[in-house]
């Protein structure tokens, strides 16, 4: 593997994992938003935790390909091709 693809791959699996983290908390702010605002709108909080949902999952899939990628390509380098 050259360089520079070895450098895109590595700076796209930080970026996947930065991605994780943003969602994380962006999940947690929606959440403390809508326990704030309960009274005004059950129903709203329903519709949302489907979203809320998909946005976990979506957050496990890419933290756990941005850790994949970031720890194989290191490995690779340090190992096989260092």
């Amino acid at each position: 593997m050259n360089a520079v693809l070895f450098g895109l791959t590595y700076l796209y699996s930080w970026l996947l994992m930065g991605l994780g983290v943003f969602l994380a908390f962006r999940v947690a702010t929606d959440l403390r938003r809508a326990m704030q605002q309960r009274a005004i709108g059950q129903e709203r909080t329903l519709v949302a935790s489907g979203a809320i949902r998909i946005a976990l999952i979506a957050l496990v899939v890419l933290v756990s390909m941005g850790v994949t990628y970031a720890g194989a390509y290191t490995v690779y380098n340090l190992m096989i091709a260092g």
